[in-house]
C-alpha cells in the first residue's frame, strides 16, 4: 500500500486573496498519517488530486508552510482548514493545532509532532497537551 502513498494526496484547498493554500496527507511508516499545507499561487494551481514529493522539492514557486504529523494516538477526525481574521488555522481532532498568519506569512503555532512533545502515554494526556500548549493558544489569538 506504501507506493500509493509515494505522493502527497490532496484533501483540501482554501484561497486567500493571490494564493491557494492546500492541504495534503500520506501514509508514513506503519500507519502513521503526514500532513503538509502548501502555499500556490492561484495561477499555478491546477486542483491536481496529488502532488508529487519531487514536484514539492524541485519546484521554487511551491512554499510548505505547514508540516504536521500524527504518530501514536490519532486525531484523525474533523481534519480541515479555515481562515479567520486574516488567519490560517488546521485543525484536526476537533483541536487547533497550527496557526499561520497571512498577512505576515508566517507560522505563529504549530508542532510538527504532538505525541513527541506532550511525552503522554495515551491520547487524553496527548490531547490535554494541544488544548493548552496549540488549541487555547490559537483561540487567544484569533480573538485579539
Amino acid at each position: 500500500y506504501m507506493s500509493f502513498f509515494k505522493d502527497y494526496l490532496y484533501q483540501q484547498h482554501i484561497t486567500y486573496e493571490e494564493n491557494v493554500y492546500v492541504l495534503y496527507f500520506t501514509m508514513v511508516g506503519f500507519d502513521d498519517v503526514e500532513w503538509n499545507i502548501v502555499k500556490w499561487k492561484k495561477s499555478d494551481w491546477k486542483n491536481d488530486d496529488k502532488l508529487s514529493r519531487d514536484k514539492l522539492k524541485s519546484d521554487s514557486s511551491l512554499i510548505k508552510i505547514i508540516w504536521n504529523y500524527d504518530e501514536g494516538p490519532k486525531n484523525m477526525e474533523n481534519i480541515r482548514l479555515f481562515i479567520e481574521n486574516d488567519y490560517l488555522v488546521f485543525e484536526r481532532g476537533n483541536l487547533y493545532h497550527s496557526l499561520y498568519d497571512l498577512k505576515s506569512e508566517s507560522l505563529l503555532f504549530n508542532e510538527e509532532s504532538p505525541w513527541h512533545a506532550s511525552d503522554a502515554e495515551d491520547k487524553e494526556k496527548m490531547n490535554e497537551w494541544i488544548k493548552t500548549n496549540l488549541h487555547d493558544k490559537i483561540m487567544e489569538k484569533l480573538n485579539e
